[in-house]
């Protein structure tokens, strides 16, 4: 029950006393061996001083505030406790949101309700659960629980899941791992092509980023920061890049591509480009260049080579005027780089389609 210095502590009538009084224990010559039953577990957390975890089917908490004991039924408050799920299929991850600890299997989530082993109460729901293999995919960013379910990324905030993934078309993943720097979800997926890729979803804005293609093992936040192990044993920081860690200040800076949708300015017609006005802010060093395309001829015009000044202002960007349907914009840099805005000057042409440029 109880370990303390050199002293071990049993619950009554566990030996056999050979004497009158009980004054001294009876043993048989040879070494005497003692052990406490763990269960073993396939998922852990911790929530409320307990440290809650499950096998295949059933859910477990070892004794308030001792993760070495998980048989104690005294009827206290402070008891262990274990149920069974009683559902099809096995239990895939659990993590501990909302004050509660949440347990999934791919079709089933449950929640512990109570506060205490006399009042606990498990209740579950028929759902979008966590796809097996997934369990490192569980992360909570801008207060809502992220995960990859069988159908694509879910987000949980404790009633019934929402699909997140919409961005990806009909593109399934599977073997996700996740993480979060408290307000973006970071999650390495591997692709039915046999492709690993790194998204990001921005909870403020709703936006889905694609950050490359690196194979993440693990995630881990720590003292303000997000850092990523990837499958080389390469450590990565993610998050605010305008304020690293001490440790990375030397880092060399980033080679950065962004590339914008196609743009018709809602005008059906020929259209004349004659603008750009960018605005931005650069770390010092850090440049930007800017290129255009037309009717999607797959090839890029450089408008303006390396724009760098460290300081946040405004380019004006001229363009020799060219007659296109329509047209994309790509800005590639070194180094930090806020876009506060991009405009653009067009002026309208006629609806005559008679080849590129006319």
């Amino acid at each position: 029950r109880e370990i303390d210095g050199d002293r071990l502590y049993f619950s009554e009538n566990c030996f056999t006393l050979d004497g009158e009084d009980g004054s001294t224990f009876y043993t048989d010559s040879g070494d005497i061996s003692v052990a406490r039953t763990v269960p073993d577990l396939k998922f852990v957390c911790e929530n409320e001083n307990r440290l809650w975890g499950c096998t295949d089917s059933s859910i477990y908490c070892c004794k308030l505030g001792d993760i070495f004991n998980w048989n104690v039924n005294d009827g206290i408050d402070s008891d262990s406790w274990a149920v069974n799920a009683g559902s099809a299929g096995v239990f895939t991850g659990c993590i501990s949101y909302g004050g509660y600890p949440i347990f999934f299997k791919e079709k089933h989530i449950y929640k512990v309700y109570g506060s205490y082993p006399s009042n606990y109460e498990l209740l579950g729901s028929a759902t979008l659960g966590l796809a097996e293999g997934c369990a490192g995919s569980l992360a909570v960013a801008g207060e809502v629980l992220f995960y990859l379910s069988r159908s694509g990324i879910c987000a949980y905030t404790g009633g019934i899941p929402q699909p997140m993934g919409q961005a990806f078309g009909l593109e399934r993943f599977c073997d996700a791992v996740g993480g979060s720097d408290g307000l973006k979800y970071y999650v390495s997926m591997h692709t039915g092509s046999g492709d690993w890729r790194l998204y990001v979803y921005d909870t403020q804005n709703g936006v889905w980023h694609k950050e490359d293609e690196r194979q993440m093992t693990h995630f881990t936040y720590f003292d303000g920061y997000l850092y990523g192990l990837d499958v080389k044993g390469y450590i990565w920081y993610m998050g605010n890049v305008g304020e690293p860690p001490d440790c990375i200040a030397g880092e060399p800076p980033v080679n950065w591509m962004a590339e914008f949708a196609d743009f018709t300015d809602e005008d059906p017609n020929k259209k004349g480009l004659s603008k750009l006005q960018l605005r931005l802010e650069l770390e010092e060093g850090a440049s930007v260049k800017v290129f255009l395309q037309f009717d999607s001829d797959g090839v890029w015009q450089e408008v303006r080579s390396a724009m760098g000044e460290g300081v946040k202002r405004s380019y004006y960007l001229p363009i020799v005027p060219q007659r296109t349907d329509h047209y994309r914009v790509k800005l590639m840099g070194i180094g930090g780089c806020i876009i506060h805005s991009l405009v653009r000057e067009a002026y309208s042409g006629s609806e005559i389609r008679l080849g590129k440029g006319r």
